[in-house]
C-alpha cells in the first residue's frame, strides 16, 4: 500500500509541492467547467424530478415511485436545497454539484493511496474533465450523487483496513445505504464493494469478517428500512415493475445492447478523441494499477465480473451507467500513471524535475481536453439527458397569451414546459393529460418543426385521440409554432 500522509505535513515536504499545484490547478479546472453548467436550460429528467416529485410535501415525494425519476436521496436534498434558495435550475442542481466536487477529491485520494502522488494527479485529471462526470454533476439527478456514496464507502473500507475500527465500520455501512437509496442501480458499485471488503476481511482473522459483516448486514437493513414508504405505499411490485429494476427479455435486452454500443464509441462518454483514445489507455492503465497495488486489481475485477452478471440476468443498465464507467476509467488512468512514475522518479538525478513536469503535463493536457470538450458540446447529449430545446423561450411566449383550459405538449417538453410554467406563474395546471370534462375546451398545441397540431394531439391525452375543430397558428419560437385549437371531447 502506498502510505498517505497527514496532509499538513505535504506542506513541509517539498517534493509534495508538484503534487499540490497541479491538484489545485486540476480542481480549478473541474469545477470551472461544472459550474458554467450550473445554470443551462433545465432538462427533461430534472423538469420531471421538480414536477412530479420535488414539489410535492415530503410524505408524498419520499414514497411514490410510479416512475423510476424519483431518485429518493436526491429528491430529498433538493427539496432542502428548495426551501433554502427556491426552485431555480440552479438550486435543483446544487447537491450533484457538491457531490461531483466530492467525488473528485475521492477518486484523488483512492488513486493516491493505491498509486501515488501521480497517480492521483492522473485520476484527477481525467474525472476533472470526463464528459459524463462534469454532465450528472450538473443534473438535479441521484447518479452523481451515488458515485460519491460509493466512493466514500470504499475510501472508509481503505481507512478500515488501515486500522479504522467501528467508526470506519459504521461509514462504510451508512455511505452504501445512502447511495441505494440515490439510485438502486449503485448496486453495480456496492456488490462489488462488499465482497472487495469480504476478500480483505478474510485475510485479517475472525474480528475483522465480524466488522464486515455488521457493516454489510446494516447498510442492506438501513436500505430497506429507507425504502419501506415507498413498498408500503407503491407495493413492492410497482418497484420491481419500473424499466430501471425489471429484468428485461431478450429481445430488449438486446436493444439496450446496442444502445450501450453506440454510447461507448461517443465521445461524449469519454471526452476529445473518444474509445479509440482513452479505451487502450485505461485498459493499459488498469493492468498497470493491478500489478502495482493487487488491491486496486481485486476491485477491477470484481465490477467487471458485477457488469457481466448483470447482463446476465438481463437487468437494464441504461447509457447513465457509463458514468460508472468514468469513475473507474479514471482509477485505470491513476494505475497507469503511477506505475509509470514509479520507475521515473527512482533516478534521483532527474526524479524531481519529471515530478514537476508530469504535473504540468497533466493540468495542460485536462485543460486542452476541457477546452476541446467545450467546443465540441460534448455535454449537450440528447441520449442521456433529455435536453428540450426552446423550453424556456415557449414558456416565455405561452405567459403572454390569454389563458387556455390545456396545453399539449409532447416529448420531452411536456415536463420542461411545466416546470418553468410553475416557477415563472402561468399556466402550469394547464399542462395536463387528461382534458376536461367541457364538450369542447381551448388548448395551445406547441408543434415542432415537421409536425401538425393534430399529429401532437393524438398521442397527447391518455383518453386517446380528441378531434380538433379549429386551429390557428398564432406564434412562431424557437422552429416551434404554438397553435390555438378548439378540441372535442366526446366524454
Amino acid at each position: 500500500m502506498v502510505e498517505v500522509k497527514p496532509w499538513r505535513s505535504y506542506l513541509r515536504d517539498a517534493d509534495a509541492w508538484p503534487f499540490i499545484a497541479a491538484t489545485a490547478a486540476l480542481f480549478a479546472i473541474g469545477v470551472a467547467l461544472r459550474v458554467g453548467h450550473l445554470f443551462d436550460a433545465i432538462r427533461l429528467d430534472e423538469a420531471t424530478t421538480y414536477v412530479m416529485f420535488a414539489s410535492r410535501p415530503f410524505g408524498e415525494a419520499l414514497s411514490s415511485y410510479q416512475l423510476p425519476n424519483n431518485h429518493l436521496l436526491n429528491t430529498v436534498l433538493v427539496k432542502i436545497s428548495i426551501i433554502a434558495f427556491g426552485p431555480e435550475p440552479w438550486s435543483l442542481r446544487l447537491p450533484n454539484l457538491f457531490a461531483g466536487v466530492g467525488a473528485m477529491a475521492l477518486v484523488a485520494a483512492i488513486a493516491g493511496r493505491w498509486f501515488g502522488r501521480a497517480g492521483a494527479v492522473a485520476a484527477l485529471a481525467f474525472v476533472a474533465v470526463s464528459p459524463p462526470a462534469v454532465h450528472y454533476s450538473v443534473q438535479a439527478r441521484g447518479y452523481t450523487l451515488m458515485i460519491f456514496l460509493c466512493l466514500f464507502a470504499l475510501w472508509a473500507v481503505e481507512k478500515r483496513r488501515a486500522g479504522g475500527g467501528r467508526r470506519w465500520t459504521a461509514v462504510a455501512a451508512l455511505s452504501s445505504a445512502l447511495a441505494l437509496y440515490a439510485v438502486p442501480t449503485g448496486l453495480l458499485l456496492v456488490l462489488p464493494l462488499a465482497a472487495y471488503d469480504l476478500v480483505l476481511s478474510l485475510k485479517r482473522g475472525k474480528g475483522a469478517l465480524g466488522f464486515w459483516a455488521a457493516a454489510w448486514l446494516g447498510a442492506a437493513a438501513l436500505t430497506a428500512l429507507l425504502y419501506l414508504p415507498v413498498m408500503l405505499h407503491s407495493g413492492g411490485e410497482q418497484f420491481f415493475a419500473n424499466e430501471y429494476n425489471a429484468r428485461l427479455g431478450p429481445g430488449e435486452m438486446g436493444q439496450y445492447l446496442r444502445l450501450y454500443g453506440r454510447a461507448l464509441r461517443d465521445e461524449k462518454t469519454w471526452g476529445a478523441g473518444g474509445l479509440a483514445v482513452w479505451g487502450p489507455v485505461v485498459i493499459v492503465g488498469a493492468v498497470a494499477g493491478a500489478a502495482k497495488t493487487k488491491r486496486a486489481g481485486l476491485f477491477f475485477a470484481l465490477c467487471a465480473l458485477a457488469l457481466v452478471a448483470f447482463y446476465q440476468a438481463r437487468f437494464p443498465l441504461p447509457t447513465r451507467v457509463l458514468n460508472y464507467v468514468a469513475t473507474l476509467a479514471a482509477l485505470a488512468v491513476g494505475g497507469l500513471a503511477g506505475a509509470a512514475a514509479h520507475k521515473i522518479l527512482r533516478m534521483r538525478r532527474w526524479g524531481k524535475k519529471a515530478a514537476w513536469v508530469g504535473a504540468a503535463a497533466a493540468v495542460a493536457l485536462a485543460a486542452a481536453v476541457g477546452a476541446v470538450g467545450e467546443a465540441r458540446n460534448l455535454l449537450d447529449d440528447s441520449v442521456r439527458s433529455g435536453p428540450a430545446p426552446g423550453a424556456k423561450e415557449l414558456t416565455a411566449a405561452l405567459r403572454t397569451l390569454p389563458p387556455v383550459t390545456r396545453v399539449v405538449a409532447g416529448g420531452w417538453h411536456h415536463d420542461t414546459v411545466k416546470y418553468y410554467l410553475m416557477l415563472n406563474g402561468g399556466l402550469a395546471a394547464a399542462v395536463d393529460r387528461t382534458p376536461p370534462l367541457a364538450f369542447t375546451f381551448k388548448a395551445y398545441v406547441l408543434v415542432p418543426p415537421g409536425s401538425t397540431p393534430q399529429a401532437e394531439t393524438d398521442p397527447y391525452f391518455w383518453c386517446g385521440p380528441l378531434p380538433l375543430v379549429r386551429r390557428e397558428l398564432v406564434r412562431e419560437v424557437e422552429g416551434f409554432g404554438i397553435w390555438k385549437a378548439i378540441i372535442v371531447n366526446p366524454r
